[in-house]
């Protein structure tokens, strides 16, 4: 009896290494072009911080609210040399979103039982066609990914009761690090309006409230009630691809379809997916919103897009025993292609983080000119925005 329980164990154990090694292959794949690339937004802007002004930056509020994630993990970046940064920051990137997939799938696995549909689950969240534009190997949108994170923490009590120092501390931290989070007290007061205990909030939920109110504040403190960063695109442009389309429409138009699934399993087939009903109210509402705020952009279509993905996969195979097989099968393979396909297509970062020279290559070259030439000062090109040092900060990093 101890030996298998042993054995099961160390089975479990296995699966889950297997799972976050797959998943961490795909992420730093998916970066094979970019790597060694700073992205133009951030660029230098978070690690200059970080190096000048380390720890007291973190709560910096020059965002528009404050926005700890990525600060605290340029933290660690600072400290190798200066070459390497850019290396270091894809890389932390995809560690996060490899972390992510696997939250993914122990939270999937906590729900639904099935290690398979647990994995693929988690797998999405690697290849979601959003991220490849601007998001993959880009330490400074680390918000969108932990964003998924926080939803499917939310969406689980069975992991909130399971891992409750890990739930505390990924409230606190996304809480602190972008303004949406609040959207997902909406699972709690749908469900307080109908049973009209207006006043029933967990532990997770009023911290996940100050952490609102902490931002709210950071707003009004800056003397403004919503930051936008450039002026939003609201509607289609000329020329305008089939990629911006399908991170504009899907994640929305699929959550309505995915809610309107779950109404319809509920009341006419007694079938109730509250976990897949509370995804789709979050990929809608970060939608919406998000939309309003900031327009078509692709790293905010990052979280709805995965969130929507793993909720409508589910749902598809929830209808495993209430269709004939060869509709399930057609449905769950015109699911898997449409993924398979979209993902295909959008695997590799993008022409935006992947263009212009090497950051080692570049900073190679500095340090010999300020070496040959003994400058005070000189200038390291990258794509869409060069930058001054001074010859002593890159020589002696």
């Amino acid at each position: 009896m101890h030996n298998s329980q042993v054995k099961t164990g160390f089975g479990a154990v296995g699966l889950q290494f297997a799972c976050f090694v797959t998943y961490l292959f795909v992420c730093l794949l998916r970066i094979r072009e970019s790597y060694d690339r700073l992205p133009p937004d951030p660029g230098f802007w978070f690690i200059e911080q970080a190096r000048d002004r380390p720890l007291l930056q973190v709560l910096n509020p020059q965002d528009g609210f404050i926005h700890i994630a990525p600060r605290l993990m340029y933290e660690a970046v600072v400290f190798f040399d200066f070459a390497l940064q850019a290396v270091i920051s894809s890389v932390l990137m995809q560690l996060v979103f490899a972390l992510t997939a696997f939250l993914v799938f122990k939270v999937v696995k906590l729900e639904k039982n099935n290690s398979l549909v647990a994995f693929f689950s988690g797998l999405i969240i690697t290849l979601i066609p959003a991220a490849s534009e601007s998001t993959v190997g880009n330490l400074g949108s680390v918000k969108w990914p932990l964003t998924i994170c926080l939803v499917f923490v939310f969406a689980s009590k069975k992991f909130q009761k399971g891992y409750p120092t890990v739930s505390l501390f990924l409230i606190v931290l996304v809480g602190l690090s972008q303004p949406y989070s609040i959207f997902l007290l909406a699972f709690t007061m749908v469900k307080n309006f109908f049973t009209r205990k207006f006043f029933d909030f967990s532990v997770f939920e009023v911290i996940l409230f100050l952490t609102f109110l902490t931002q709210a504040a950071t707003w009004l403190g800056r003397g403004v009630a919503l930051q936008k960063y450039g002026e939003p695109t609201y509607l289609p442009w000329s020329g305008m691809g089939l990629f911006w389309y399908s991170i504009w429409l899907t994640p929305f138009l699929s959550s309505i379809f995915i809610l309107t699934v779950c109404a319809i399993l509920s009341k006419f087939f007694r079938k109730h997916l509250g976990f897949e009903a509370r995804l789709a109210i979050a990929a809608a509402l970060f939608s919406l919103f998000s939309y309003l705020q900031l327009g078509i952009k692709d790293s905010s279509a990052v979280a709805p897009q995965g969130i929507s993905w793993v909720a409508l996969l589910l749902v598809i195979l929830a209808f495993r025993s209430l269709i004939a097989n060869y509709l399930f099968r057609f449905f769950l393979v015109s699911l898997i292609l449409l993924m398979a396909v979209s993902s295909a297509k959008w695997f590799f970062s993008s022409w935006y983080l992947s263009s212009g020279p090497t950051w080692s290559s570049e900073v190679k070259e500095a340090r010999n000119r300020c070496r040959e030439n003994r400058l005070e000062s000189t200038v390291i090109v990258q794509f869409m925005g060069d930058k001054s040092f001074l010859c002593s900060e890159i020589v002696s990093n």
